[in-house]
């Protein structure tokens, strides 16, 4: 299933925009200075929290997913398979460091990528100390295989069980986590972190400038409270966003190439984020993928982000089982 990938890199970054303004410009829109005041102080934790959780969760059907795949301009897909694992799928993030995350320098924050489908998680990436862990269910790993290409799944567990594969791969098979050596891929790490870090550094000294950008485009009105959580709704016209962003900012660092050649991308729409604050910390933030791609007649896709600022920070995983990359390579003739 292609689903609205070309589409959506435009109005997701329209959202991400949104997002993070009103995250950044906190009290911003004096006419609604109730919800800003909420607003600013749950972005105010968020940064000063030391670790934080983020996970993705799509809330679709097949038949949505196709119907928006239609809307993207690729054609319309009934690849059911990708629609279920990103149908039942969540990733999650989580993000710690020694002291608050706004603060953090990339190099020294541990970092956790998990992705669950099918009732349970399927694997975990975990970068800490310097050092990148796997962790996998091959149970799990074994549906997902099976809801992609049925059959899959027993193909795996054979593989896995006629003792070929190296003994740290099998390990990981069983659920044990792995320590990934690699001299290639160590230092491919340390250059990504320190890119990532110094792209960070660099988009710093634009943020008062971006405030200043966003002041008069965004909306935030307060809706009251749902399940006991203050609702809030941001809103703003997603390409003036962008736009603004553009001509008086240039690219950011992290935003990738997009440029205003790619305007026609980004919905010329007013697009709405709602946000759920828990005792003032942002719990979640949610937007209609149909709203937002302008597609009709399929209902609302909410695109959900659940948000934890008093996560459990990440770990060096205990009894991890080194796993030599490179002797592998070698061993196969491929090492560099």
């Amino acid at each position: 299933m292609t689903v609205p990938f070309r589409a959506l890199a435009g109005t997701a970054l329209a959202a991400a925009a949104l997002t993070a303004a009103t995250a950044l410009t906190g009290c911003s829109a004096v006419h609604t200075l109730t919800a800003a005041e909420k607003l600013d102080r749950a972005q105010a934790a968020l940064g000063d929290a030391h670790a934080v959780s983020l996970t993705l969760s799509l809330h679709a059907t097949a038949a949505q997913l196709v119907a928006l795949d239609t809307t993207s301009g690729d054609g319309p897909s009934d690849d059911k398979a990708a629609a279920a694992l990103l149908r039942d799928g969540t990733l999650t993030l989580r993000l710690s460091a020694p002291g608050p995350i706004k603060e953090a320098d990339m190099r020294k924050e541990h970092v956790a990528v998990s992705f669950a489908a099918a009732g349970g998680q399927v694997a975990e990436l975990r970068l800490a100390g310097g050092h990148l862990y796997a962790h996998a269910s091959l149970t799990q790993t074994e549906k997902v295989a099976d809801i992609v290409s049925p059959g899959t799944g027993a193909k795996l567990d054979a593989a896995i069980t006629s003792g070929w594969m190296p003994s740290a791969l099998t390990q990981l098979a069983a659920g044990d986590w792995i320590d990934v050596r690699s001299t290639q891929l160590t230092g491919a790490l340390d250059r990504a972190l320190r890119t990532a870090d110094a792209q960070q550094k660099a988009s710093a000294g634009k943020i008062a400038s971006l405030m200043s950008v966003l002041r008069g485009d965004l909306t935030i009105r307060d809706a009251g409270t749902d399940n006991g959580r203050d609702h809030l709704i941001v809103s703003a016209p997603a390409r003036k966003v962008v736009q603004d962003v553009l001509s008086k900012l240039g690219p950011l660092e992290g935003l990738g190439s997009f440029d205003t050649a790619k305007l026609a991308d980004v919905p010329d729409r007013t697009v709405s984020v709602d946000m759920w604050l828990t005792g003032g910390h942002l719990a979640a933030m949610q937007v209609d993928l149909a709203a937002l791609t302008g597609t009709t007649g399929i209902g609302t896709v909410p695109l959900r982000v659940d948000i934890d600022d008093h996560a459990a920070p990440v770990t060096v995983p205990q009894d991890a089982k080194t796993f030599d990359v490179d002797t592998l390579l070698t061993a196969f003739g491929t090492s560099n």
